[in-house]
């Protein structure tokens, strides 16, 4: 489930793509044909679904129309809205593309030793990365790009094993979100700092998290 703001969001269930206009209180169907897997919402009306079978759909006018590109990759990718309005897809093969507009797509090479669960970009330069080595994944990495990922530098090492979401609220730093309820934040320059979340606020931290605002 992702919103783009307080009253216009999508989901996904099963073979069923969702979207409400009125915050949840009334939802809309749409048959996906495939199952759904992932969504990212661009804007009010436009959001984009991975599909099952590597398919990629879209659509602009809030689900009354729809396309489907060819998407650069196939079998299990994840999907992600960054913050720059662009669009990610990436898996296990330490290999991210990231698209403008959906239709044309640049490679981007990840340091191949580990296995990425998630990435954000702030900018079209800057951009984080999570993830645990392939031999040893017992701990999450973080790496960090300035020039549109031509290059990734690490700048923290042996995080929790159980992070698995990476948000850059600001430039030049990242928040990472696990699921026993501490924030990490990590800066470019390889600054490390921990808050603890209160178990009661943890699920609309969650939330805030992957919501994107106007």
């Amino acid at each position: 489930m992702r919103f783009f703001n307080e009253r216009n969001g999508w989901a996904c269930q099963s073979m069923l793509i969702l979207n409400t206009t009125s915050g949840g209180r009334q939802w809309q169907s749409h048959d996906a044909a495939r199952i759904c897997q992932d969504v990212a919402v661009i804007s009010a009306t436009e959001a984009w679904f991975m599909l099952d079978a590597g398919m990629l759909i879209h659509t602009r006018d809030g689900g009354a129309s729809w396309e489907s590109p060819l998407p650069p990759a196939s079998g299990s990718v994840k999907l992600r809205r960054f913050h720059d309005n662009g669009l990610g897809l990436y898996g296990e093969n330490a290999v991210l593309y990231r698209s403008a507009d959906g239709l044309s797509w640049r490679t981007i090479r990840t340091p191949p030793t580990h296995k990425w669960d998630a990435f954000d970009f702030f900018s079209s330069d800057e951009g984080w990365g999570i993830g645990q080595l392939r031999e040893s994944p017992w701990t999450t990495d973080v790496i960090h790009s300035s020039d549109g990922g031509r290059s990734w530098q690490f700048v923290a090492r042996g995080l929790s094993r159980s992070i698995r979401g990476v948000d850059t609220v600001e430039g030049g730093q990242a928040w990472l979100l696990d699921w026993e309820g501490t924030i990490t934040v990590v800066e470019s320059n390889g600054n490390i700092r921990e808050t603890d979340v209160a178990r009661g606020v943890l699920g609309k931290l969650r939330q805030y998290m992957w919501m994107k605002k106007e």
